[in-house]
C-alpha cells in the first residue's frame, strides 16, 4: 500500500493496493473532482477498501484510488476549486479547448450569471423558474442543458467555467497514470459523481456509445444500463477526467482501457422542474460566492440547498447509494475476474 500528501493544507490523497502477482487489470478510482460531491465519494472508496478485506481482489488485479481530487472545494462545500475552474472539463486532451467559444452559453450567459446580492423569496423563485422557462420554449431543454452543462472558457467567474490552462491536478494525475497505471495490460477507470439524474439511482454515465470499447460497458452493466450523453436526457462534456484519461492510457501507453462515472442522482434533474432546480442552486451558490447575499439567513440557506442537491442528507437516498456503489463495485470486479 502506498499513499501521499501534496501538501499538508489542502492535501490529495491516493493509496495504491497492487496485483500480487502479473499486472493483468487494475481498476482506478476517483472521487472529488467536482469537491462537494467528495463526501458521497469518500464513503464509497471507503466503503470499497473495506470490502476488500473480506473479498480480496484475485491476484492479477490492483486498485488505485484518488481521493478529493479538488480539495478545496471539498473543504468550502463548492464544485469548483480556488480559481473557479470546474475541474471535470479543465482535462483538456487538446490544449485548443481552452480557447473554444460555447455559443450556446453566450446567449444565456446574464441569466446564468447575475451580478448582485442574492435575495431569497417568493418572488425571485417564481421570476428564475419562468426565466428558465422562456429560455427552454426558445431553445429546448436538450439545447440549454446540453450548452449550460457542456462547460465554458470565456467567464472565469461563471458557472461550468474550464480554466484558461491546466490546473496543478493534471500534472498528479499524469504522474499516477505513468507510475502506475501505466503498468497493467487494461485499465478501468471509475469517477464518483453525484447530482445529475433520477433521484436515488446510480446512472453508469458514458461519453457516447459510438465508441467502440462501449460494448465492455455495456457487458459488465448490461446492455440497457448504461447512459450515453448523446442520449435526449443527458449531454456530453469536454475536458472530463475519464475521456482524459482513457485517452493517455490508450494513445500514450498502448493500454486497453474503459471507464465512465459513477453518477448518484438527486434532484431528478433528467425532468424539466428538477433540471430547473438544479440550475436554481448551481446560479445561486455561485452568486452567493461572488456577491454574498442580502442576509446571512439567506446565505446559510442558499449553501444548504447546494450541500442538499450533492449529499442529501436524507438517510435512505445515503443507503441506497452505498447499496448501489456495491453492486456496481461487484459487477466490475466480476467482469475482469473473469477474463483474466
Amino acid at each position: 500500500m502506498f499513499s501521499k500528501n501534496q501538501n499538508h493544507e489542502l492535501a490529495v490523497d491516493y493509496v495504491y493496493l497492487p496485483a500480487g502477482s502479473t499486472h493483468k487489470t487494475l481498476v482506478l478510482v476517483n472521487s472529488g473532482i467536482h469537491g462537494i460531491e467528495g463526501f458521497v465519494g469518500s464513503a464509497v472508496q471507503r466503503q470499497w477498501l473495506l470490502h476488500l478485506k473480506e473479498s480480496p481482489l484475485p491476484p492479477e488485479m490492483g486498485v488505485l484510488m484518488i481521493h478529493g481530487l479538488n480539495p478545496f472545494g471539498f473543504i468550502n462545500q463548492r464544485r469548483v476549486n480556488e480559481n473557479n475552474v470546474d475541474l471535470n472539463r479543465n482535462f483538456a486532451i487538446k490544449p485548443s479547448l481552452f480557447s473554444k467559444q460555447n455559443l450556446e452559453y453566450k446567449k444565456i450567459e446574464r441569466f446564468l450569471n447575475p451580478k448582485r446580492p442574492v435575495k431569497l423569496n417568493f418572488i425571485s423563485e417564481v421570476s428564475f423558474l419562468f426565466e428558465a422557462a422562456r429560455y427552454i420554449f426558445q431553445y429546448s431543454l436538450g439545447t440549454m442543458r446540453q450548452g449550460v452543462l457542456q462547460g465554458q472558457y470565456s467567464s472565469p467567474e461563471g458557472l461550468y467555467f474550464g480554466g484558461d490552462r491546466a490546473q496543478n491536478q493534471r500534472a498528479l494525475v499524469d504522474l499516477l497514470l505513468q507510475e502506475w497505471a501505466a503498468t497493467y495490460e487494461r485499465i478501468f477507470v471509475i469517477d464518483i459523481h453525484t447530482g445529475y439524474g433520477q433521484r436515488g439511482k446510480l446512472h453508469y454515465l458514458a461519453a457516447s456509445s459510438a465508441d467502440p470499447e462501449s460494448i465492455v460497458l455495456k457487458k459488465i452493466f448490461g446492455e440497457n444500463s448504461v447512459d450515453f450523453g448523446q442520449q435526449k436526457d443527458f449531454y456530453l462534456v469536454e475536458g472530463d477526467f475519464v475521456a482524459y484519461c482513457l485517452n493517455r492510457l490508450r494513445n500514450d501507453f498502448r493500454r486497453s482501457a474503459q471507464g465512465l462515472a459513477f453518477e448518484f442522482g438527486t434532484l431528478d434533474s433528467q425532468k424539466t422542474l428538477g433540471s430547473i432546480e438544479s440550475l436554481r442552486r448551481m446560479v445561486l451558490e455561485n452568486q452567493v460566492w461572488n456577491y454574498r447575499s442580502d442576509t446571512q439567513q439567506d446565505d446559510v440557506k442558499v449553501r444548504g440547498l447546494f450541500r442538499e442537491m450533492f449529499y442529501p442528507s436524507d438517510p435512505e437516498w445515503r443507503s441506497a447509494a452505498l447499496r448501489q456503489a456495491q453492486q456496481g463495485w461487484d459487477q466490475v470486479i466480476r467482469y475482469y475476474s473473469s477474463i483474466q
